[in-house]
């Protein structure tokens, strides 16, 4: 706007240079006025470099949370708020000295101006603002300090119990294990030969010896800095604190844009007297439309995402979601509210005088700005929704299956604001004006408004065609557009003012110049706005390393203690499955006379646990490159024969010869009795697979119906061996033939044996799909608790088998057995994650996509996408919690939800997605008594009526899609709510949430243990069981609570013993069980 002034400052056409220089009549305004110019020129850069270069910056760097006060207090170097606001405050006192020299060698050539009184007043605010900022970091760094200072015996406490835990370890590890006696006073009779080992002296119960020692400190006499330290950890002296900075640092560039106008018009001379009035109509509404131009660009980039005004997906919060509005329900507003404030204003100028056309066509305006507002909010009004929504007829009112089709548009399409600027620019274009330049500079202005309105109606267009699918910013072209014309129109609405307009034609300035250099000037402030997010998103990443840094270190310290052991563990799990037991006793000395892996050389250890012709490697995805030269393609699945077989060649390997026949089966005993395994593995596959969804199905349900594809059998019996042991052992359970279960016993230790040893070796059969195959039998052998009530070949089985996935990569599994391998265990492997809180290699990118090359995803797997994000966000989550009450971040706990809730949102959007594509509803209601009855005969009806699918398929993802979603619900209840927060859901609601979703799964439990499910609905319902029954025991549900032990003694009673374990172990303790109970 500074080029309002340069006409001005020019020599006007009819006056010649000397009239000009030698007149003796005093200067009508500043910029004619040559005295001392030069302080005049300074004192404008320099408040130009302090309000539109320094100012900006330090709020962009305020608003990225540069000011944190645990960075302050740990690593004040990454505090960049107070270097900007420095440079900031020492450019606005240079430019003020300049203009108090300024000001004491000129005449007052603006008697009471406004720029003056407002200029001190902001001086004020802007010193205030930084000394409250001071007082803030300290309030934060003395609350940092003080922890720092409560946490030293913590952390001294902690050192010394990590060091006795690790020397506990080294001489546990050269020690045999616990006795049997020991294990019996485990709290979890269940898990007595599950060898978990905890030890009560851990660093997780440091804090209950601390805490004991903190309770006399309140007891000290009460000083000055105590009763200080209680006010400034006040969480109200906090609140106050940051809503000051909140509304300072926005207002701040709305008081600076008001002081450089105030600033031109003081400098220029103009707007007095009645002019005023027509000035103030014309800065004001230009300054609202260089307003919503810029908001235009910042929505554009990515500003507002959290509200849903990026052009994304409205927030996934529930209460959000229902309570928040769209950016064109305040445009609605905003033009509804200066219509009925406009009515009357353009008339002040001849208040008292007669009412000229003109002034009716001002009112006319703002009955149109009235009208369009209220058309619009009208049409962003929920209620409105409501009361015109029509549903089709088939579909009835209430039904659950209705609710999931009124889905949530990502973006609201209102043509009104859009309209109302179209038809102001076309009016104002029009506008009857006294002179040719103002009515120019009136139509450019009114093409750039109307300009401005096509490109928006071209972003709804582009939204129509391609809605938003992510809560990420859509950036839609056109934006960028509209974003220009609306800055250059309101620079050029505020220059065609009568009295500017009567400086250009003074001077001979025309409106094309004019224009000309507004639009440099709007292309100019564009890239400096985007430069300042810039610097808001680079400040933001900077701050997020750091914060990192910070966790990082505290979870190195609260995690030390368990580093060594936990690494071994790890190095140990494939060994632990293969078989592979290794004994370590101090190093004497070794005489070279037996083999050596230098594993013990470097450990000064030796190993005692060998075969001197087998030779051991731990496999680790890490060196799998360098493992072995894979030859492809491999051998697919091939299908086992014959129930005779000979293992010979295979044990010839090992140095020891065994020829295994098994007894021929008594055809009398039962009609399953076959010696042909094909016979055999149907007749278990017709138990074992749902009876529901297997005809109308392309995919298979479950991976072990692709074992029978044929093949070459080739050298790799384990297969073979797996599917007889399952098969065997399965079919003697359910016919109640001992001596059938006692053959696949044997069959089983064989099969265990073969696996370890090509696990063992270092040919080829390793990466065989036969392989994997056979593992992922020998894991749903243990999963249907053929081994007893221990999970610990269980744990074991699925460690090896993610381990084995990793070794042989994601391109392994693109091919059809290979896929269906993975996509087999991937539900598996993810539950597994989300039991231990862990992230894993499932939720890479490389597994995400890779394995899908050659074969659609289908909507079970999709959900699957989803949910492979959890762990990693949940082993975050609890990170943050332990060290979160330490290091007060409420910006990491906030980034963690806007994760949760960007997690959620998904969900529902695959939910919505799948009721949209299905023409019948995916589950009803049915009177419970026709599913218990069959099922559930001994206990209490939870509810009144429970859930029937139409297939077992779709009640697995229901059973997947509420568990994931009561994850997320749970871990937000888990963390602490902050004083203010935009994806802040109430307690109440989410509490409701957490019980539907609960319910929901009990409901559907009936039809998972019905005969149509056969063995896989019982066994898919543990973890999905457990966390409902989490949910409830939280709500305080005690009713609920026991109905789902109740169900898991069911289960039990069944032959699913997993559930009861899981059961009877605390939420908390699980991830523990998991991880511990290997080696």
């Amino acid at each position: 706007m500074i080029f309002q002034a340069l006409p001005l400052a020019a020599t006007p056409i009819n006056a010649s240079s000397e009239d000009v220089f030698s007149s003796p009549i005093p200067a009508e305004s500043y910029f004619r006025e040559r005295t001392s110019s030069n302080l005049l020129y300074a004192h404008i850069l320099f408040m130009f470099l302090s309000w539109v270069g320094a100012l900006p910056i330090s709020i962009m760097l305020n608003i990225a949370k540069s000011n944190l006060r645990f960075g302050l207090a740990l690593y004040p170097y990454s505090n960049l708020r107070y270097p900007s606001h420095i440079a900031f405050l020492s450019l606005h006192s240079i430019g003020t000295i300049f203009g108090l020299a300024y000001n004491s060698r000129t005449p007052d050539l603006y008697p009471k101006a406004l720029h003056d009184s407002l200029g001190w007043a902001l001086s004020a605010l802007i010193f205030a603002h930084f000394v409250i900022g001071i007082v803030r970091d300290f309030i934060g760094k003395a609350s940092a300090s003080g922890t720092k200072d409560e946490r030293a015996p913590f952390i001294a406490e902690a050192a010394r119990r990590m060091t006795s835990e690790e020397e506990r370890n080294m001489e546990a590890s050269n020690q045999p294990r616990r006795s049997s006696s020991s294990r019996a006073a485990s709290p979890y009779p269940e898990l007595s030969e599950s060898s978990i080992e905890t030890d009560s002296e851990t660093i997780f119960d440091v804090h209950l010896h601390y805490n004991s020692r903190l309770e006399h400190r309140y007891d000290e006499p009460m000083t000055w800095s105590r009763r200080w330290a209680n006010v400034s950890g006040s969480n109200l002296l906090v609140r106050i604190l940051d809503l000051w900075y909140v509304i300072v640092d926005r207002g701040l560039l709305v008081l600076g844009f008001v002081a450089i106008c105030t600033g031109i018009v003081t400098m220029a001379g103009i707007f007095h007297g009645k002019h005023i009035f027509n000035g103030l109509a014309h800065f004001i509404k230009g300054g609202v439309f260089v307003g919503v131009g810029i908001i235009t660009l910042g929505r554009w980039i990515g500003c507002f995402a959290e509200f849903g005004w990026a052009w994304n997906l409205k927030p996934s919060n529930l209460k959000m979601r229902t309570t928040s509005i769209s950016m064109e329900a305040v445009e609605c507003s905003v033009i509804f509210l200066y219509g009925i404030t406009n009515v009357f204003l353009e008339h002040l100028s001849a208040w008292g005088g007669e009412w000229v056309p003109q002034d009716f066509e001002h009112v006319a305006i703002s009955l149109l700005f009235i009208g369009g507002g209220l058309c619009g909010l009208m049409v962003e009004s929920k209620a409105f929704r409501r009361l015109v929504k029509a549903y089709p007829e088939a579909l009835p009112h209430g039904s659950e299956f209705s609710k999931h089709l009124q889905s949530q548009p990502g973006t609201s399409i209102n043509p009104i604001p859009a309209m109302i600027i179209f038809l102001l620019g076309m009016i104002l274009g029009g506008h009857h004006q006294m002179s040719m330049e103002s009515t120019m500079m009136h139509k450019q202005f009114g093409n750039l408004l109307i300009s401005a309105s096509a490109a928006r109606c071209c972003s709804y267009l582009l939204l129509q065609i391609s809605p938003p699918t992510s809560m990420y910013p859509s950036r839609p072209p056109s934006e960028l557009v509209c974003s220009f014309c609306f800055i250059c129109g309101g620079f050029m609405l505020m220059a065609s003012n009568r009295d500017t307009v009567q400086s250009m034609i003074d001077n001979g300035v025309n409106a094309m110049i004019v224009a000309t250099v507004t639009m440099g000037i709007t292309a100019m402030l564009m890239a400096w706005v985007i430069f300042l997010l810039v610097v808001k998103g680079w400040a933001e990443k900077r701050e997020g390393m750091w914060r990192d840094r910070v966790v990082r270190s505290w979870e190195i310290t609260r995690m030390q203690h368990l580093s060594k052991t936990e690494s071994q563990g790890m190095q140990r799990t494939f060994d632990a499955f293969a078989g592979k037991v290794i004994k370590y006793e101090n190093w004497v000395q070794c005489d070279q006379g037996r083999p050596s892996c230098g594993q013990c050389t470097k450990s000064k250890r030796q190993c005692t646990g060998y075969q001197r012709n087998r030779h051991f490697k731990n496999l680790s995805a890490l060196d799998r490159d360098t493992l072995i030269v894979r030859k492809q393609p491999l051998n697919p699945i091939t299908e086992p024969s014959f129930i005779k077989y000979d293992h010979s060649e295979l044990h010839s390997k090992q140095g020891v010869r065994r020829n295994v026949r098994t007894k021929s089966l008594n055809p009398g005993q039962s009609e399953i009795a076959s010696a042909s395994l094909s016979e055999l593995f149907n007749h278990f596959l017709s138990g074992y697979i749902p009876q529901g969804g297997k005809e109308n199905q392309d995919a298979p349900v479950s991976w072990l119906q692709t074992v029978q594809n044929t093949g070459n059998l080739g050298n790799n019996t384990s297969l073979t061996l797996a599917v007889t042991a399952l098969s065997m052992v399965q079919l003697g359970k359910k016919n109640r033939n001992v001596e059938l279960q006692n053959e696949g016993m044997a069959v089983y230790g064989q099969a265990l044996g073969g696996i370890q040893a090509i696990l063992s070796s270092s040919d080829d059969l390793v990466f065989e799909e036969q392989t994997l195959a056979s593992c992922m039998a020998l894991l749903v052998f243990e999963v249907l608790g053929a081994s007893g009530l221990r999970i610990q070949g269980w744990i074991s089985h699925i460690q090896g088998i993610s381990r084995l996935f990793q070794l042989r990569g994601p391109r392994l599994h693109i091919s059809e057995s290979g896929h269906q391998l993975f996509i087999g265990f991937r539900p598996t492997g993810i539950i597994y994650a989300l039991a231990t809180r862990r992230s894993c290699y499932l939720g890479d990118e490389e597994w995400l996509t890779t394995p899908w090359q050659r074969a659609p995803k289908s909507d079970f797997h999709h959900l699957l996408d989803i949910m492979a994000r959890l762990p990693g966000l949940i082993e975050r989550t609890e990170l943050t919690i332990s060290v979160d009450a330490i290091l007060r971040s409420p910006v990491v706990m906030e980034s963690l939800r806007e994760r949760y809730w960007a997690i959620e949102c998904q969900l529902r959007t695959w939910y919505t997605n799948l009721v949209d594509s299905s023409a019948t509803p995916l589950h009803s209601e049915t009177p419970l008594m026709t599913i218990t009855s069959a099922t559930l005969s001994d206990l209490q009806p939870l509810t009144d009526s429970s859930l029937d699918f139409p297939s077992f398929e779709i009640a697995r993802m229901h059973l997947f899609y509420w568990a994931a979603l009561l994850l997320i619900y749970t871990n937000l209840t888990s963390m602490p709510s902050p004083s203010t927060s935009l994806h802040r859901l109430h307690q109440d609601t989410l509490r409701l949430e957490i019980h539907t979703t609960a319910t929901l799964i009990a409901r559907s439990i009936p039809y998972l243990l019905s005969p149509e499910t056969q063995t896989l609905g019982p066994q898919n319902v543990c973890f999905s069981l457990r966390i409902a029954m989490h949910a409830f025991s939280e709500l305080g549900e005690n009713r609920q609570e026991r109905w789902c032990r109740d169900v898991f003694q069911e289960i039990d009673e069944r032959g699913f013993p997993f559930g009861k374990i899981l059961a009877n172990v605390k939420w908390e303790d699980i991830p523990q069980l998991f991880v511990h109970n290997v080696g």
